[in-house]
């Protein structure tokens, strides 16, 4: 059964990285939700139990299985949206590799792929998206980022790859302000196969969150970076120019350490 509430009823929706955790959780409460949905994954195994999920409560779908970082598939995803349901209405940028390394072990093929995959997927899928949504004249993308990009340990690729995605998020909120397009970014923290071990709530406590990101109830929130873990909801505010300003004239080393202090002994 679904439920139709929550401004989503008919909305048609491309859910990256569907075939578990955040991703699935996602499809399917858009899915009772009465959305319509383009479901990807790049294991096509754990994609088709999401999509028997999803035939299961009746959400009328199509699967497109490969990795965001193709920018074939990735342009077939809005294209099967189009083609499918008419349009496209909003885009869960979730698809993403993580791993944990420290600098001195790193691989260039492990950090190749992760960056592949968390920033040209977003961006590639965000770009054929944006593109079909401009013809409309609305839709709404929420980008998954991560409270690691402030610096997690043994996360430093990781880390950056999720910060580009915040970065990426507050840019295309400028430059699609006024065209009816939303961009939003959301750290999540929950039970997936990237927390293995923490004690945290289950991918289904996040679902909502996106789903209230991409419905008609936020048709006035873009540009924002919120956090949630599933229990509580907060919002990461990046540092702006000017937020602390220390009078520097550089004409000397001195003057240049003098105002460094200064800036040290203001409380964070």
């Amino acid at each position: 059964m679904r439920a139709e509430t929550g401004g989503l009823i008919d909305k048609v929706v491309i859910v990256t990285g569907a075939g578990r955790g955040i991703g699935q959780a996602t499809a399917l409460a858009l899915g009772r939700a009465g959305a319509r949905l383009i479901v990807n994954g790049i294991d096509a195994g754990a994609l088709d139990e999401t999509v028997a999920a999803l035939a299961e409560i009746g959400a009328p779908h199509v699967r497109v299985a490969g990795s965001v970082a193709d920018w074939g598939v990735a342009e077939a995803l809005t294209a099967q949206a189009v083609e499918r349901f008419g349009r496209l209405d909003g885009l869960v940028n979730n698809a993403g590799l993580h791993y944990q390394a420290m600098p001195w072990e790193e691989d260039e093929a492990q950090v190749r792929s992760t960056v592949e995959a968390n920033v040209l997927g977003s961006m590639f899928c965000g770009i054929h998206a944006i593109r079909a949504m401009r013809g409309q004249g609305h839709g709404a993308i929420v980008n998954l980022s991560s409270g690691a990009m402030l610096g997690s340990d043994a996360r430093g690729i990781y880390s950056a790859t999720k910060a580009a995605v915040a970065t990426l998020s507050f840019g295309w909120a400028r430059d699609l302000a006024g065209t009816g397009i939303r961009v939003n970014a959301l750290a999540p923290h929950a039970a997936t196969r990237m927390t293995e071990g923490e004690q945290l709530a289950g991918p289904e406590r996040i679902a909502p969150v996106i789903c209230h990101l991409l419905s008609d109830g936020s048709h006035d929130v873009s540009g924002r970076f919120f956090r949630y873990n599933g229990h509580e909801l907060s919002e990461i505010v990046p540092a702006r120019k000017g937020t602390l300003q220390i009078p520097l004239d550089a004409d000397t080393p001195d003057d240049v350490a003098a105002a460094f202090a200064k800036l040290a002994a203001i409380p964070a």
